[in-house]
């Protein structure tokens, strides 16, 4: 393993990864390797197209998400460009590994009811402050500002 020990000391001091994210990659790729072990007998070197998309399909089928797979595509994408930085692989074809798109949810907004409530019912003091949040508020809700 001293091929992803090397790898995450060159993302810890050169590109100042943080340790999470340094714990997350090593674990991605030990998992990886494993898994090319495993099913094809192989090392982290020696790896074709169709062993990352078995990998990427097992991952799938055993239910992550789509952000949690990204990041594992994203661990070994960064590793596989190392290699190939190095010269330790001679095709650096990594377009098998397309990221997911994720879906973004919208944020839910607060009733007509809700905020004439808010802003009628003199829940905002009478001073400076209580003018100022009040005003706030209304601008937020009006301009559809998130």
């Amino acid at each position: 393993m001293p091929l992803i020990e090397e790898f995450l000391d060159y993302l810890k001091y050169e590109k100042r990864y943080s340790d999470h994210t340094l714990k997350a990659y090593r674990i991605d790729l030990i998992h990886f390797k494993l898994y090319l072990r495993r099913s094809y007998e192989c090392d982290l070197i020696h790896f074709s197209d169709e062993m990352i998309r078995g990998w990427m399909m097992q991952a799938i089928s055993s239910g992550i998400s789509k952000r949690t797979l990204n990041r594992k595509m994203s661990s070994i994408r960064g590793f596989y460009k190392y290699a190939f930085k190095k010269r330790l692989i001679d095709l650096n074809d990594l377009s098998v590994l397309k990221s997911f798109k994720i879906n973004k949810n919208l944020p839910s907004i607060i009733s007509k009811d809700d905020i004439n409530y808010l802003l009628d019912n003199h829940l905002f003091e009478n001073n400076y402050e209580g003018c100022r949040d009040k005003a706030i508020l209304e601008m937020f809700y009006f301009t559809g500002i998130r």
